[in-house]
Order: C-alpha cells, then structure tokens, then sequence
C-alpha cells in the first residue's frame, strides 16, 4: 500500500503546472477563451486594451460588463475544469479555457470581478507561487479593487458588474511590437466572432469598435457587404443533417447545417476588389462555426480539391456544442478533427455541386471580366518598352499555334472597329487602346502583365498565346501582398528622379526579362525544366524570407 496520498495522486502537480504550459494557445487563442467567456456572462460590450509595460514588453486586458463572477466562485474558474453554473447554454467545453490561456500566456494573471451589489474581489494564476507549492492550491479570492493607479480601465467601483483579466505581461505574445499585436488580434477577432457582433454585441479594442469581418460575405454591416453593397447568393437550400439520438436540451434535435455560398462575382470585378476580399485558394472552402464562434476557416476538409475556378466559392458548417464529437473539439476549440461517418455523408451531398460550382464561377467570372476589365486599357509603358525592345534582343523559340495568333488578331480588329462607338472610355483611354490593339494586329510578340494566380501556384508564372507573352503575378504569394501590390505608392521619396511610377515599371521589366528569358530556351527541355524547377524554388524562399522578416522586426 502507498505509503501516502500524494504518492497515488493522478498528476505531478509542479510538473502539471509546467507542461500545460505547452498545450500551445496563442494570445488570439487566449483572447477569444476570455471573450467567449464575456460573453457568456452576458456581456454586452468587451474592452481589449494591449500596451507596453515597463519590462519592455506588453500587457493585456480584457474588460466586460457582463454578469459577473459571485467570489466563490473565482476559485472555481481558475481551476482546470471548473465551470460557473449558469442558467442558460454557454460556449464552454471542458472548462479548461481561462487557466490553460493564463498559463500559455502569462507567468501571472489577474481576475477582478464585481456582482451586483458587491464590490470587486480578486484571484491570481501566479505560476511561481504555485510552483512552491505541494498540492498546487488555487488561493483564496480578496475583496481588492482593480490596481486603476497602474493601469487605465473601463470599469471602475461604479460599475454595477463586470470582470477583468489582466495579464502584466505576456510572456509569448503572436507580435512583440504593440502596433502589430493590435492589428493581428483585430483580424482574428473580426472574424472568429463575427456571428455575435452581427447580433449587436460589441468589442473595442484598444478604444476602437472591431467591427464584422465575414469572408463569406453574408452578414449585413460587415466591410465586405458594406464594400459591394451586395451580399454572396446561396447555392441551393442549405443542407441539414440531424442526430436525433445525441441528448440534448431543447425540444428539436442537433443538427449540422452546411451552407454554400457563391460570392458576388459581378460586383467584386467590377469594383477591382479581389485583393482586397483576398480572392484565391487561400481563402475558399469551408468556415466551421460552433455555436457563434468560429473555429476553422478556409478548409477543404477533404471534401473538395482547392482549384482556381473555386475562388468565388465559400461555405458555413454551423453545429451547435451537443455535437463536438463529431467535430472532435479539443479544449482549444480552434482544433478539431472531423467524425469519418459524417465526412461520407458530407461527400454524398456535395460531391455535385462542386462540379456545377466550378463551371458556372468559370462561366461568371470570364464574363464580368469581359464587361468591366477592357476599361483597364492600353499597355503600361514597362509593357511598351520591353514589346519594343523584344525585335532586338534574340528571336523567341516559341512556336505559336496560327489558330492563337488568328484568334487574337480577329478579336483585336473586332475591338478596333468598334472603339470609336464606346462612350465608357475617355479619348486619352481610347488612343491608349488603339496602340495597343494596332500592335497585336500588325507587330510581333508582346509582353503583357496581369494580376492572376497561376496554376502552378508560384509568385509569378509564364504563359504563351499567339503573340502574346503573359506574365502572371500570384497575388496568393506574399510577394505580391507584401511587395507587389505596394508599389504603386512608390518608394520613400528621398530621391525625386525615381517616383512611384518608376519602381513599378522597373520591377514589371525584371519579371519581364525573366520571361523572355525563358521564351529565347523554349524548345530546350532542359532548360525548360531547369526555369520551372527555379520558380518554384524563388517562390518557396520568397514566401520564407517575407514570412520570417516579421518574427525579427522590434520595437
């Protein structure tokens, strides 16, 4: 027989106070277990505020007026697993929530609650005053106010309730500089919580309202529906999958609902907007939504393969908290796995409308750019300039089908003949587009630059058509998001012989030597091979290198 309890206790508690440390909740991940518990206490409005502190880091609060927390039980949050009772369904799992964000994130952290009626009281997750003791004890809550002297709050002794958490100073922050911490918690929490701002809740952070992000673009007062004045269709009736035999609550049974979405194609191309609603691969697919927080975005979930023709498409999963087991949500509600007998079912209904999805955004889509894009007219001069120079520099190896090169002059003759009836172009618009159309028909190869993703999926790829050399900037690839699309607000403006207009053109012209490049080894395998295999190197160590440039940016 053991000799005593602690030998038979389940976990080691100064080794248990160390390793949850690990479970891996970033400060966004942290922030949103505080908000869901705000809310929960029925929170009508939540301050964020990040700043600097005097160890040379940052400090987070979070602030709400809601219910509050009764001091009994602010021993009881901050244990794993401890729940507040409430009369009503919250979003709360395992109540793991606040202690495993405390501990991933803070060495300390601070709870002030106050009820109705009662002053504030105080709590504390101090990992170094745990760590000395044996039994890892949750201490006692203190009536104490909120230290204002130190740092400015929302609520003071005149609130009637609400709840504090204030950690002094975040020990693994997602961004070291305050500036950038704020605008990344403002991305994530526009959107993970987009479903209860859109019911009237609100979210101030750093004193300035979040307001709704929906990459779906369906819910009114959002910025993308308040951009296009236009909200995505639905694809059909929603698709409704019950679970009748899981216990529950409420009088109707469980259910998943799966809504598919086609965005507002016409208006977003009209309207120049795909960069700004971050159109592509990376962004379509499924959002999960459990109870009204987000928890997955952008997924395949092995449904669908991610495909270019597929850019316009996004998708709702919502399923209420009775079925997390079939999502598999872990204590961090941000992973999940889903159930393999659902995954069949989801296959079976919406194997289809991929397929219908694909051809008709291909079908839309070709046509709004048809109608909107031929106003974005004429070559650039870097365009002018490298086709001019092409008939002096080495002949290309391209062979060009004649069907193409026939197809493009018929076009370009159909658009000439017609010019001087558009009235949606200016005169300077139309001599612009005269040149151009005059140089398909009558001169050699051109050069042409267009902002699409590739299929190759690389920063910048090349295509031949007819006459044409098209060179293709991803604007998927942080080459383009964090570069590319910057330049045409040019550079410093420390010298004045080089404005916006010249960064820009001599960039289009290195991508642009590049092409041609490969054009004059086009019928050389090897080499052929040898440029494709180098994109896609160049397009993997751009990605690293932007990426890795923000981890080393300080104060």
């Amino acid at each position: 027989m053991a000799s005593d309890q602690q030998s038979n206790s389940l976990i080691s508690p100064k080794l248990f106070v160390r390793s949850v440390r690990d479970l891996g909740l970033d400060t966004t991940d942290a922030i949103n277990e505080f908000i869901d518990n705000s809310f929960d206490a029925n929170a009508d409005n939540i301050w964020i505020t990040v700043q600097k502190n005097d160890r040379g880091g940052l400090t987070l609060i979070v602030e709400d007026d809601g219910e509050g927390i009764q001091p009994d039980d602010l021993v009881e949050v901050l244990k794993f697993g401890g729940k507040v009772d409430r009369d009503r369904e919250t979003t709360g799992k395992f109540g793991f929530g606040l202690p495993s964000s405390a501990f991933c994130q803070a060495d300390r952290t601070e709870i002030y609650s106050k009820v109705e009626g009662q002053p504030f009281y105080f709590n504390r997750l101090d990992v170094d005053e745990l760590g000395r003791m044996d039994d890892v004890l949750i201490p006692d809550e203190q009536q104490r106010q909120p230290p204002s002297k130190d740092f400015d709050f929302h609520l003071d002794e005149q609130t009637e309730s609400g709840t504090i958490i204030l950690i002094p100073h975040l020990r693994s922050p997602d961004r070291k500089r305050p500036d950038s911490l704020v605008e990344y918690i403002e991305n994530n929490v526009s959107q993970v919580q987009r479903e209860i701002l859109a019911d009237g809740r609100e979210i101030y952070l750093n004193d300035e309202l979040v307001q709704v992000h929906d990459p779906t673009i369906r819910i009114d007062n959002s910025e993308e529906v308040n951009l296009l004045g236009e909200k995505s269709e639905n694809w059909g009736d929603p698709f409704v999958f019950e679970f009748p035999e899981v216990e529950h609550k409420g009088s109707e049974p469980p259910k998943v609902t799966v809504e598919l979405f086609k965005l507002p194609i016409d208006e977003i191309i009209r309207r120049n907007a795909e960069d700004k609603l971050e159109i592509g691969q990376q962004k379509q697919g499924f959002y999960i939504v459990r109870e009204n927080r987000e928890i997955g975005s952008a997924l395949s979930l092995s449904l669908f393969t991610k495909h270019n023709d597929l850019n316009y498409f996004r998708a709702r999963i919502h399923f209420p908290s009775e079925l997390d087991h079939l999502f598999g949500v872990q204590t961090n509600k941000s992973r999940f796995s889903l159930d393999n007998e659902l995954r069949s079912q989801l296959e079976e209904a919406l194997a289809p409308q991929f397929r219908q999805l694909r051809d008709t955004i291909s079908s839309e889509r070709q046509s709004a750019i048809t109608r909107y894009r031929e106003k974005n007219v004429g070559q650039t001069q870097a365009e002018k300039t490298a086709s001019n120079r092409n008939s002096v520099l080495p002949r290309s190896s391209y062979d060009p089908d004649e069907s193409e090169v026939q197809e493009q002059i018929d076009e370009a003759e159909r658009q000439l003949e017609k010019l001087s009836d558009r009235d949606d172009l200016t005169d300077e618009q139309k001599s612009q587009l005269e040149d151009e159309l005059t140089q398909i028909i009558d001169g050699d190869q051109f050069f042409k630059i267009n902002i699409e993703p590739p299929r190759s999926g690389n920063f910048y790829d090349v295509m031949w058509f007819g006459k044409e050399i098209r060179v293709l900037i991803n604007p998927n690839h942080l080459f383009y998001e964090k570069f590319y699309k910057h330049l045409d607000n040019g550079i410093d403006g420390s010298d004045p012989e080089l404005d916006a207009t010249d960064v820009k053109k001599y960039v289009d012209l290195l991508l642009m030597s590049m092409a041609k490049a490969e054009d004059v080894s086009y019928q050389n395998e090897r080499i052929k091979k040898f440029y494709e295999r180098q994109r896609r190197h160049w397009t993997s160590f751009i990605q690293e290198f932007y990426e890795g440039d923000d981890e080393f940016i300080e104060p």
